[in-house]
């Protein structure tokens, strides 16, 4: 599923050797954070030290945005054999879809993209955008 600035992430579809499939995403933190928090309200995220890893990653946001940094979020979650079958029907019926075909990719996107486990966080430097740092503490 291609990125775009409305979506603001990206994700694919891997099969393994074992024959698991996995949705592997990237996104905007906004966006990941959201889909990732379900995932964490049904599990104990925690690091090794007791802290609680979202609190963790947003201090790193802002660590990185702070210093210019472009970051990215990534998940990832295990799709079952059927669940995977199912959604690729109605994707593939999506991408043949003639004046709604947009509109039904973006569906088929927000049914798989859901409940992702959190991963991490990348951050590049983007020599591109000048004056992120002063930017971001004017907008705090």
């Amino acid at each position: 599923n291609a990125f775009n600035s409305d979506r603001k992430r990206m994700s694919v579809i891997l099969e393994n050797q074992n024959e698991e499939i996995f949705l592997v995403m990237k996104g905007a933190d906004n966006v990941m954070l959201e889909r990732c928090r379900k995932q964490a309200e049904n599990q104990l995220l925690k690091h090794l030290d007791g802290v609680n890893m979202f609190e963790s990653v947003d201090d790193h946001l802002n660590v990185f945005s702070s210093a210019g940094l472009r970051t990215l979020v990534v998940g990832i979650k295990q799709i079952a054999r059927g669940d995977f079958d199912t959604w690729f029907a109605e994707f593939s019926q999506a991408r043949l879809a003639g004046a709604n075909r947009k509109k039904a990719l973006a569906a088929a996107a927000e049914k798989i993209e859901t409940d992702l486990e959190l991963l991490g966080v990348t951050a590049i430097e983007d020599a591109l955008q000048e004056g992120v740092p002063e930017t971001v503490k004017m907008v705090r």
